[in-house]
């Protein structure tokens, strides 16, 4: 018997099942036999959820005191670990950027708030939502109103109250991968400021520079909480830290490339859009930095190319400086 079914949120075929502590990945056009199995947890599993955006990637919640990231493509080892000191009841990604909430097993009344965590640093909690005088029973997530960017976040208790949060966008840039968030940001005030027009210019090549290598080997491990305790759930390959990328940004896309060792940004904002390759060396991340090339049809000019440069430069030396991890690349 199945504990937990869940739909996959990208893929209208897929669907995982729980089973104790196992994971089942089926495809409801060949319902006889499960596509994959997950070995996830040795205790009971109590929550299923599909990443928002990553149709090969869910996080399960268990009896064990964690919650685990998965690739169900590479079964046999988790992506990363969310480690807490009590049974974990549900964990649900947020619909923004890189968020996750937790609740923990209803029969411990010792606590009864929910904890907001960021997937990109999941040392801490971002925010934990605290009120409610008995265990949460359930939780949903709904859009302030249609076309906002302010979230709320719906909650059922045994103390017989039903809350509703507001995540407003201070809040929920505490999820967020802020060097891609400082980007964007600096496109649309540099949009602002200027007269855009195609530009016909060669397109330069931008290196990143000023990140010593053993920086760059903490950027491979920069979605992983427990990398120094357990090293064997850091990405070790590209298509694994591709797979940790989670972007959720309007207007923007990413087309991934592990065999290639490549993606390109794609980025539409007003009339204008640009188009950015970013290569791995077969050395990354060691001593061996990834390149960014902007390419046709990119039709914003050298400044505001020059003014993306220094926004990923300047960013990621202020990472360096605070002796913090850069997540994602």
């Amino acid at each position: 018997g199945a504990s937990q079914v869940k739909w996959n949120k990208r893929n209208q075929y897929l669907l995982a099942s729980s089973h104790d502590g196992d994971v089942r990945i089926w495809d409801k056009r060949k319902p006889n036999t499960a596509v994959e199995y997950v070995a996830a947890h040795l205790s009971k599993i109590h929550g299923l959820d599909w990443h928002p955006d990553n149709e090969y990637i869910l996080a399960t919640s268990s009896q064990d005191n964690s919650v685990r990231f998965w690739d169900y493509r590479q079964p046999r080892k988790y992506l990363n670990i969310l480690s807490c000191q009590v049974p974990v009841w549900k964990a649900r990604y947020t619909p923004f950027s890189n968020g996750l909430v937790t609740v923990m097993v209803p029969q411990l009344r010792r606590e009864n708030s929910l904890l907001l965590w960021s997937t990109l640093d999941l040392n801490s909690p971002v925010h934990a939502f605290v009120g409610h005088d008995d265990v949460v029973l359930e939780f949903q997530w709904r859009p302030a109103d249609r076309g906002s960017k302010d979230y709320q976040l719906v909650t059922l208790s045994r103390d017989q109250t039903l809350r509703i949060w507001r995540l407003d966008p201070q809040l929920q840039k505490l999820c967020a991968n802020d060097l891609v968030e400082d980007l964007m940001e600096g496109m649309s005030l540099t949009a602002e400021s200027e007269k855009s027009l195609p530009s016909q210019d060669p397109e330069p090549t931008i290196h990143s520079s000023g990140l010593p290598a053993e920086d760059l080997q903490d950027q491979d491990g920069a979605l992983t909480s427990s990398g120094r305790d357990d090293p064997s759930a850091l990405p070790q390959t590209l298509q694994q830290e591709f797979s940790l990328v989670n972007l959720q940004i309007r207007n923007v896309n990413v087309e991934m490339d592990a065999v290639n060792r490549s993606c390109v940004v794609s980025a539409l904002f007003g009339t204008n859009q640009v188009h950015l390759v970013v290569k791995f060396p077969s050395h990354y991340p060691n001593n061996a930095a990834p390149s960014f090339q902007f390419i046709s049809p990119t039709t914003i000019p050298i400044a505001m190319r020059t003014k993306i440069q220094k926004i990923l430069t300047d960013t990621s030396l202020q990472k360096v400086k605070r002796n913090q991890k850069l997540p994602g690349t």
